[in-house]
Formats: C-alpha cells, sequence, structure tokens
C-alpha cells in the first residue's frame, strides 16, 4: 500500500516479481514498509514508505518506484531497520536516516532526517545493519557497535539508556556476522559460537528463560554457526552441514518446524538441509538451498511466502 513492491500501480502479489528499473542489483535490505538496494556502482535506490528516504516531506504516502538518493556514491553495503536506514561507504564512513532525530545530535527534536547523514565516532567499519529501533556496526577489529533506542537493552551495552551515538557491544571480539530484531540482537563470533541480548518475552534470546538481557550471553549447545538472522521476537542460525536451528515466538509457524508453538531453546528444523543463506521477517522466514532453490515459511497474510496463496505455513515451501 505504499509501493513496497516497488512496482507503480500495482497492487500487493503473492508470487515473485520483478522490481523494474534495477539492474546489477548487488544488495537489498528491507525495513518494515520501505526497501534499500545497492548496485554494483555503489549506487543506493530505495522505495515504499518513505519516512526516511529521498523523497522528503512530500513523499511520506510512499515512493511507489525505485528512487536513486544521489547524495549518495561510493556504498558497499546497505541496511533497513523499522523506519530508518544505513550505507556503508568504501572509505569505512557510516551513513544514515530516519524518523527519529534522537539518534542524530543536533538534529531539532521534532524533525525527520531525511537525507543520508555521517554517523560520528566511527572508523574502520566493515560491515552495518539496521534493527527494530537501532543501528549495528561491525568494525575491522572484530568489536560490535550499537545506536538507537535501548528500551530492552537491546543495544547490548549493560544499560537502558538510549544511545544516539554509537557505543561497543560489551564483551564480544571476533564478532563475524550480526543480526537486529524488533528489541532483541544476535551475533556469531568467529568460533562458530551465538551470543544473544535484549527483549526475551517470547525466548527469543535461546536461553530457556524469558529474562531480558542487557549484555550478551552464549547460547548454550549451539556451535559451528556460520550465518543469523533474528525476526520480530524469534531468533535464526545457519550451521556449517546446511541445516537451521530457530527458536522465539511461533505464533504464524514461523520457526519452520512444522509447529505453532513458542519456545525458548534452539532446535532444527527436521529434514531441511543444504542452506546456505537465510532471512528473517516481520513473522515470515526465506532461505536459499545450495541448488539455487528458494523456501519460505511463516505468517502469508498479504501473500509473502510467494506460494500463489495467503495461507500461513508452519514448515518451509519451496517457491522456485
Amino acid at each position: 500500500y505504499l509501493g513496497q513492491l516497488g512496482a507503480a500501480g500495482r497492487p500487493g502479489r503473492a508470487t515473485p516479481g520483478q522490481v523494474p528499473g534495477l539492474s546489477e542489483v548487488l544488495a537489498v535490505a528491507s525495513g518494515r514498509d520501505h526497501t534499500v538496494a545497492l548496485t554494483l556502482e555503489g549506487s543506493v535506490w530505495t522505495w515504499g514508505g518513505t519516512f526516511e528516504g529521498p523523497g522528503g516531506p512530500a513523499a511520506r504516502d510512499g515512493l511507489r518506484t525505485p528512487t536513486r538518493i544521489t547524495s549518495l556514491s561510493n556504498v558497499v553495503m546497505v541496511g533497513a531497520g523499522m523506519h530508518h536506514s544505513v550505507a556503508l561507504k568504501d572509505d569505512g564512513t557510516v551513513w544514515a536516516w530516519s524518523i527519529n532525530p534522537l539518534w542524530f545530535p543536533g538534529a531539532p527534536p521534532s524533525s525527520f532526517v531525511l537525507a543520508p547523514t555521517q554517523v560520528s565516532g566511527l572508523t574502520g567499519v566493515i560491515a552495518v545493519s539496521g534493527g527494530g529501533y537501532n543501528f549495528f556496526a561491525l568494525k575491522a577489529d572484530g568489536t560490535l557497535w550499537a545506536w538507537g533506542t535501548n528500551p530492552h537493552g537491546n543495544i547490548g551495552d549493560g544499560t537502558l539508556d538510549d544511545a544516539p551515538l554509537p557505543v561497543r557491544v560489551l564483551g564480544l571480539t571476533e564478532v563475524m556476522d550480526f543480526s537486529s530484531g524488533l528489541t532483541h540482537s544476535a551475533a556469531l563470533k568467529a568460533d562458530g559460537t551465538m551470543w544473544t541480548w535484549g527483549e526475551n518475552s517470547d525466548g527469543q534470546l535461546g536461553d530457556g528463560t524469558q529474562v531480558n538481557r542487557l549484555s550478551p550471553i552464549q547460547v548454550q549447545g549451539l556451535t559451528e554457526g556460520i550465518r543469523l538472522s533474528a525476526g520480530f521476537a524469534d531468533s535464526f542460525v545457519l550451521k556449517s552441514n546446511g541445516t537451521v536451528e530457530s527458536w522465539g515466538f511461533n505464533g504464524s509457524g514461523q520457526l519452520g518446524d512444522g509447529t505453532f508453538v513458542t519456545r525458548s531453546v534452539p532446535a532444527p528444523l527436521t529434514g531441511f538441509t543444504g542452506t546456505v543463506s537465510l532471512s528473517a521477517g516481520l513473522h515470515h522466514v526465506a532461505a536459499v538451498k545450495g541448488d539455487g532453490s528458494v523456501w519460505t515459511w511463516g505468517l502469508n497474510q498479504s501473500g509473502q511466502l510467494g506460494t500463489g496463496t495467503f495461507v500461513d505455513s508452519a514448515s518451509p515451501v519451496r517457491v522456485w
């Protein structure tokens, strides 16, 4: 309804369709109502709800087709959160834009930061992402840094204080992958162990409790992780043998285990192997296998599983 599919004049659809006007796309990141795409030449394009887009205040009802952010170039990575976006340039600088001026020191408290603004205090950054209400940046030295709102300790600095400037996530070194859900966060270390922090009301931290954590704790029994993704209130890890484990909220079957039962400890998706990539959305998940096939599961009320139906699925279904 805000142009999230990037096709002007098109209603919602329940099967995959090409986004017109884009080529040589290197990476894509999606927020709640908007999408950010990075091309091989280092340009950034956005569409959808433009609370944080290039259209400015007059275009907040949505950009219906991909629109280039002309002030950004030489970008190597992009990320998106609830109502915010972030970009990493090849010189290691980080640029962000958002509806929340509290994340940008010096911005008027009642204004939106509608244009990419450099984040001060960050050097040596090699990766970025946007969480539910915050940003994360990974430095070349393996440390993880975060800023934004912090209602449940999702920044991971041991406090509940909001952070307008980047602060270091406590105790984490040798980080190789990271992700943030709505109000919880997760990281993988080079040794394959997984660490989580933030809200835990649905067991999304994987420690067998519902206790929030203000700093990272290790998910016991999980090793050989190579990729991870944090959803709305659930978590997923891809292991080196191509299997996937999941835990947290499961009201729409997004854990992919064939049930709708929420759980607070990791368990594998039985029989689902050969996975090379996965990404968790609001209440659904998509995964790619080594043979190039795409699989989805979870909530499907808007056709987000791409199966041609609007029926939720508690087990992976093949899209193509």
